[in-house]
């Protein structure tokens, strides 16, 4: 967008799982069409290689664009904080 864009990033915490949030008010894009895009592609493969570190701790992502609606991202990092 050139004008008129919003990004926002929350972090919510409930018991030893952190979730990060991220959302835009963009053009939207569909993402299965677009698994190839660089960004997109380097965030799964390192969503990959850190999930084979630790088999109780990993981390999901989730996606959901629309056409002009915007995007929203959930990063869910499962297990992670201490107790």
């Amino acid at each position: 967008m050139k004008e008129k864009g919003n990004i926002s990033i929350d972090f919510f915490m409930e018991n030893k799982t952190m979730d990060i949030q991220i959302k835009d008010n963009g053009e939207g894009f569909d993402f299965r069409q677009t698994h190839d895009v660089y960004g997109l592609k380097l965030t799964r493969e390192r969503i990959h290689l850190l999930n084979q570190t630790d088999k109780e701790a990993f981390i999901v992502m989730d996606i959901k664009s629309e056409k002009e609606k915007g995007s929203n991202l959930l990063l869910s990092f499962k297990n992670y904080l201490e107790k």
